[in-house]
């Protein structure tokens, strides 16, 4: 009988692959920055002054179908969404909770005047999502935790026009610039983001940060979690019905 041939083991490579397994089966949760009751937070913090300084790494197109009413009890995901870089193409992600139409662009939900309250506006909202980190993590910013954020509908607008003024003024796209983002009161809308230019990024950190930005380009399109599915109550017996 031949006996078997103890191999040592190597500890530090076992490890290793345990650590890379265990930071792969627990990934933290996207850290967003939240605008609720126009109040510029993150992680529950409020910031100072409603602003922070930021490079904007990324950004996306995002629609949002929800059927019912906003329960600021009970926050729950989209039943369709979708989301992506190029608006016209964007179609429901397959794994939502119910694909309302086979894309965006020719969805009714998706059309002026079908808000379900009855007003003028889309039943399906036209959000930004963007993607920042914070102005002392532009030196370093692959170590930088990058922070997420939804943009209402009411500020789409305002990130519109800041996109096109940097543009247009210094020739530079948003993860090129310093950027002030802030909340502010607004009479109609409760509360609205706004994007302040705040100077140019050093070029000696240009590198760094489209090396980012190239990174989050695909990070930003996550999907959104699926609601759970509804729970069937039993059946009750009729009455006088004989229980066995």
């Amino acid at each position: 009988m031949t006996e078997a041939i103890a191999v040592p083991l190597d500890l530090k490579k076992l490890m290793a692959e345990a650590a890379a397994r265990a930071v792969e089966e627990e990934k933290p949760d996207n850290k967003f920055i939240s605008f609720k009751s126009g109040v510029l937070s993150l992680n529950g913090n409020a910031a100072k002054d409603n602003k922070i300084q930021v490079a904007i790494v990324g950004w996306c197109f995002e629609n949002q179908f929800f059927p019912g009413k906003y329960d600021p009890k009970n926050i729950v995901s989209p039943e369709c969404w979708a989301v992506g870089h190029v608006e016209d193409d964007l179609t429901p992600d397959p794994e939502c909770n119910k694909v309302v139409a086979p894309d965006c662009y020719d969805c009714a939900y998706n059309e002026w005047e079908s808000d379900l309250a009855g007003g003028k506006g889309k039943a399906c909202k036209n959000i930004r999502r963007l993607a920042m980190i914070l102005q002392p993590d532009i030196g370093k910013p692959m170590e930088a935790d990058v922070l997420f954020a939804r943009l209402p509908v009411t500020s789409v607008a305002n990130w519109a026009k800041y996109v096109a003024q940097i543009g247009n003024v210094v020739k530079r796209p948003a993860w090129g610039v310093l950027t002030e983002v802030s909340v502010v009161p607004d009479m109609k809308t409760q509360f609205k983001v706004g994007f302040q230019f705040m100077g140019l990024i050093e070029d000696e950190h240009l590198e760094g940060i489209h090396a980012l930005y190239d990174k989050v380009y695909e990070d930003i399109l996550f999907p959104n979690p699926r609601n759970p599915e509804p729970e069937v109550a039993a059946a009750q017996p009729a009455k006088g019905t004989k229980k066995f």
